[in-house]
């Protein structure tokens, strides 16, 4: 049977007349379905066609790489975060519009090489290159759409071999000294305290920025002091997700669960709740006053080798952080090197002193 197409179609006369767009017999019965307007065109009609059969065609080796990507996207809407599927998307729509109508058996290693080296290793704005780690996100997305084809569609995966480059660890990372500049800058802003509180809970709890963003009075167990989230709303949902609660950080949980006993606990100045632009774009006018690089992330971090420093076990700083292992920590979040006292006492017991 011939597989429906698009095509152009206008209704009544004239330039603007009504129905005028593209359309392909994929409704129903075979009715039209209507896929683009005149104004939108015709590429924005063939990619909503793809996007549409491509849940109804097999993903084979000769199909469309954009098609596998789609059928990947929709896997993952299912069965994972909004934030990870937005990790994925981004990369793959990049890669599918410079790849274009390319087909999976058809692809190398080579296209994410100039993919990269075309599309990515600048920033377009500023002109200045982009970091390791980005253009190491961008390709692990793409090789595990490629990865996901192989392994659930049966399809060979053609960058299998393609090795991705080396991770590179923020170094990122407050001193004390640091950091009570830090709290004494946020004392000063005019946003009625709520960027203040947004900085104190990462400090005194070392919680993801994700999670602080989007706890609730519900989460709040007063009588174990901590915060609560189910195996569904944690991290890879793998296992419920405890963070700790000091003296401060407790206070200041009860008291905006008084005000806002439903959403998010902490919020801006304008009642709405905190997201991931906001917050770094705070942090990153903070920076430019302060003189040193401050991110949300940057404050986890530094409660995790403060931690380190103070003689916590390795496997509870993990747990407290939300790690089921070692590696993390060992890899990422250590920057005790920047801690002179430190090493000052490590090296005194190392030579018996």
């Amino acid at each position: 049977m011939r597989q429906p197409k698009p095509y152009h179609k206008h209704i009544g006369k004239g330039k603007n007349a009504k129905g005028r767009g593209w359309y392909a017999n994929i409704g129903p019965n075979g009715r039209p379905v209507r896929l683009a307007t005149e104004e939108e065109g015709e590429t924005v009609a063939w990619n909503k066609y793809h996007s549409l059969m491509a849940g109804r065609q097999p993903i084979k080796v000769d199909c469309r790489v954009v098609d596998l990507f789609a059928r990947f996207l929709e896997y993952h809407k299912l069965r994972s975060a909004d934030a990870t599927v937005d990790f994925y998307a981004n990369a793959l729509h990049s890669f599918g519009e410079f790849v274009g109508n390319l087909r999976v058996c058809d692809l190398t290693p080579q296209h994410i090489d100039e993919w990269i080296e075309r599309c990515h290793w600048t920033v377009k704005r500023t002109g200045k290159p982009t970091s390791n780690n980005y253009r190491r996100n961008l390709i692990r997305a793409v090789k595990a759409a490629f990865r996901w084809g192989q392994r659930k569609q049966k399809i060979p995966n053609p960058v299998a071999d393609y090795e991705l480059p080396p991770a590179r660890p923020r170094d990122t990372y407050l001193t004390p000294a640091q950091s009570e500049n830090l709290f004494a800058e946020v004392a000063r802003s005019r946003d009625r305290g709520a960027l203040l509180d947004m900085v104190t809970i990462l400090r005194e709890t070392g919680c993801r920025p994700g999670e602080a963003r989007r706890v609730e009075a519900r989460h709040l167990d007063r009588e174990g002091r901590r915060w609560v989230f189910e195996r569904e709303e944690s991290k890879g949902k793998r296992s419920k997700r405890i963070v700790k609660l000091t003296d401060t950080a407790f206070e200041l949980c009860c008291r905006l669960a008084l005000k806002h006993p439903e959403g998010p606990l902490f919020r801006m100045r304008n009642g709405k709740p905190w997201n991931r632009h906001t917050l770094g774009y705070r942090l990153y006018r903070l920076s430019k006053k302060l003189g040193f690089k401050v991110t949300p992330y940057t404050i986890r971090h530094a409660w995790a080798t403060d931690a380190i420093a103070r003689g916590a076990s390795l496997q509870a700083i993990a747990l407290f952080l939300g790690h089921s292992s070692l590696r993390m920590l060992t890899e990422v979040y250590q920057h005790v090197d920047r801690r002179d006292d430190f090493l000052e006492a490590e090296f005194r017991k190392a030579v018996g002193q």
